[in-house]
Order: structure tokens, then C-alpha cells, then sequence
């Protein structure tokens, strides 16, 4: 599992912790770019302070693994036809951990080959019916 949005705000974190869950447990592999730190401490600093956001980082380095853009990423990105460059970095980040799955709240806009990409719920449904969430 890549996920593109794991702490989409301090006002949705407890909708997020099944997911987490599942990650700190093991079983699902998960990972996080590491452009995602900047973005989550952005959002949650300006929703709810700085300790708040600090500990949300914390979370974020505990529980996922994360995939650096590197040049092969960023020129990926750049040259791939979507419209949002982030969106277009997350889905190369997550084709270089040859992820199942990219987990976001919006997967519009995003390839249709590569990774399944599915919303939070849409993943924990399938993880659900393998079995993997028992």
C-alpha cells in the first residue's frame, strides 16, 4: 500500500487510524513519499498548531516507510501527461515500491495502469474480503 494522503487533516485523523492500524500491525506494507511530511505539516500546523503537527510527523515516520523523489521520479512526473505534478510524483513514488495499491482521497486524475488506485475506503474493503484486516 502507497499512500498519498495519510493525515488529510487533524479534524479527520480518527477516520484514518484503521488504515494506520493495519500498518502498525504488519499486515499491509506501507509507504509514504517523503513530499508528504512537508505537505502534512503544512495542513495540520495551519488546522492545528505546530505540537499537533510535530506529532503527526512522528506518526507519519513510526508507522510508514517512505520513498524519496529522485531524479528518476521528478522526470517521470514531469513528463507524464496528468495534470497535477504531485499527484503525478505520489503515483511514481509508489510504481518504485511496486505498490498494489495507492490509497487517496481523490484518485481522480491519476493513471489507470500501475497501482490500483482506491479511497480509504475502497481499501479497507479489499483488505477486508483477503482477509487481511482480521
Amino acid at each position: 500500500m502507497f499512500c498519498s494522503t495519510c493525515w488529510p487533516g487533524a479534524r479527520r485523523a480518527t477516520r484514518q487510524r484503521p488504515r494506520w492500524t493495519l500498518a502498525e500491525r504488519g499486515a499491509v506494507e506501507a509507504y509514504i513519499s517523503s513530499i508528504s511530511f512537508n505537505n502534512v505539516y503544512y495542513i495540520v500546523r495551519k488546522a492545528s498548531g505546530r505540537d499537533t503537527a510535530q506529532q503527526a510527523l512522528r506518526a507519519l515516520r513510526d508507522v510508514f516507510d517512505w520513498v524519496a523523489p529522485d531524479r528518476n521520479i521528478i522526470n517521470q512526473a514531469i513528463d507524464a501527461a496528468g495534470e497535477d505534478f504531485e499527484d503525478s510524483v505520489q503515483f511514481h513514488a509508489a510504481v518504485r515500491v511496486q505498490a498494489l495499491y495507492l490509497v487517496t482521497r481523490d484518485p481522480a486524475g491519476f493513471p489507470t495502469t500501475g497501482p490500483a488506485v482506491v479511497t480509504p475506503a475502497e481499501f479497507l474493503a479489499v483488505v477486508a474480503d483477503d482477509g487481511g484486516a482480521e
